[in-house]
């Protein structure tokens, strides 16, 4: 998978809420560890953590989450300064 811009994973979210659809499905570069749960982006010092959902790995070793798209947009616009018009408030 190619390394996403936030205003990418935005509009992909946006479209995903546009299609009625609540989660967006993302691709992080760790192995799954077996866990339900795994941090997709933040946790840094001052910055709130997004959480998914593991679905399961790939074939490149990756673990394939589900995150609410809502949720998404919001940590996007707060800590990446990117905002998407989706019709939905945040």
């Amino acid at each position: 998978m190619t390394p996403a811009t936030a205003d990418e994973l935005a509009r992909y979210a946006a479209n995903r809420l546009a299609c009625g659809l609540e989660r967006a499905q993302l691709v992080v570069p760790r192995p799954c560890t077996g866990a339900r749960r795994m941090r997709v982006l933040g946790g840094s010092k001052g910055v709130k953590t997004l959480w998914g959902e593991v679905c399961c790995e790939n074939a490149d070793g990756h673990t394939v989450v589900w995150v609410d798209a809502v949720d998404l947009l919001a940590w996007l616009a707060a800590y990446e300064g990117v905002r998407v018009e989706t019709g939905r408030a945040p």
